[in-house]
């Protein structure tokens, strides 16, 4: 740290019990969110207070607590945060927008009118639900969007059950990794320092040779027995699907290709 033109040593911060006690905040709030994530309520609000009370009970243990208290403010000021928090903000508006205009029911509706079953049908919402993904930036949204619809009619439609939720997930993880409105790529960038396109183009090539590999695994693998009723699919699906959200794949585009350009 520099002050009045010579570098200074930050003081380090001393905790009562000993350094292994410096890991309590972090600890409480790995295992409150854990806990959200059990009890079903895995909301950024929830993490937030997570966060918040592991913060509040580390400075009863710190031996200096405005030492604790002037640390806490001078990391909330850093610019790698700020600019985190900023874009992650604006990224989280974005992909809320796309999610609440009914993106996953027109993806769905693409899947429903290919009317593929079996190992097609499974790569066929992994491909989906990676273009979900891509486009919101969110990969718990895709699971639990993709596992209430398109998991079921997969099944009667003759899918591997264990393929099709690795499709799903994959999917999800897929367009987690390379969205550029993800608040994985945000933070990566952010933190390294570097822009949002670069790490988008980074990973561009190892994502799509991991993808086309996957894909193959699907057809081999996702076809579990003939399907059961195609017509009982076709209904659960008919049910969610909806074309009129098709139009918002653009902006997801726009920015995708402003980002890796």
């Amino acid at each position: 740290m520099r002050k009045g033109g010579h570098l200074t040593e930050e003081k380090q911060i001393e905790f009562r019990g000993g350094p292994i006690l410096s890991v309590l905040p972090l600890t409480i709030f790995v295992f409150c969110s854990i806990g959200l994530v059990i009890v079903g309520a895995p909301a950024v609000e929830g993490m937030i207070l997570a966060a918040m009370l592991g913060i509040s009970i580390g400075m009863l243990f710190a031996r200096d607590f405005a030492g604790y208290s002037e640390r806490i403010f001078s990391l909330m000021a850093n610019r790698t945060a700020t600019v985190a928090v900023v874009c992650w903000l604006w990224a989280g508006a974005f992909s809320g927008i796309l999610a609440s205009s009914g993106l996953v029911e027109a993806i769905v509706w693409v899947g429903w009118k290919l009317s593929l079953n079996g190992a097609w049908f499974t790569l066929t919402v992994f491909i989906s639900s990676a273009l979900f993904a891509t486009s919101v930036g969110t990969g718990l949204g895709t699971i639990v969007g993709f596992t209430a619809v398109m998991y079921p009619a997969g099944i009667v439609l003759g899918a591997n059950p264990a393929a099709l939720l690795g499709a799903i997930f994959s999917g999800a993880a897929f367009g987690d990794n390379l969205a550029p409105i993800s608040d994985t790529t945000i933070v990566s960038a952010a933190t390294q320092e570097t822009d949002v396109g670069g790490v988008v183009r980074s990973r561009l090539k190892y994502v799509l040779i991991a993808s086309a590999i996957s894909a193959v695994l699907f057809v081999i693998f996702g076809g579990g027995s003939s399907a059961i009723s195609k017509a009982e699919a076709q209904t659960l699906l008919s049910e969610t699907a909806d074309p009129t959200g098709l139009p918002m794949l653009i902006p997801a585009v726009i920015v995708f290709i402003v980002a890796v350009s």
